[in-house]
């Protein structure tokens, strides 16, 4: 299971960061990396359009937080399934 939390820096996470300035013989390699990523990306999905939004309600921000912790975002056969289970029996 994977954590979402993870995936977006809150204002302490970005304090306690590496800064990769402080070795630079990774530089080269993190730039490349940097590059065929957005590369990839950009093929992959050419249609995207970037978006901001504002935090209005810390609560619910928190709350949301706290769901995605404990979201299981593993897509496999099973989970599937089961899902489909749980939405033939609704009425």
């Amino acid at each position: 299971m994977r954590n979402i939390r993870n995936s977006f820096p809150s204002g302490t996470d970005s304090a306690n960061a590496h800064d990769p300035a402080e070795d630079a013989r990774l530089l080269p390699v993190l730039a490349d990396r940097a590059r065929v990523v957005e590369e990839t990306f950009q093929a992959m999905f050419s249609r995207t359009v970037q978006r901001s939004t504002s935090i209005t309600n810390g609560a619910d921000w928190q709350a949301g937080r706290a769901a995605a912790d404990c979201a299981d975002l593993a897509v496999d056969r099973q989970a599937v399934d089961q899902l489909k289970a749980v939405a033939d029996q609704a009425p």
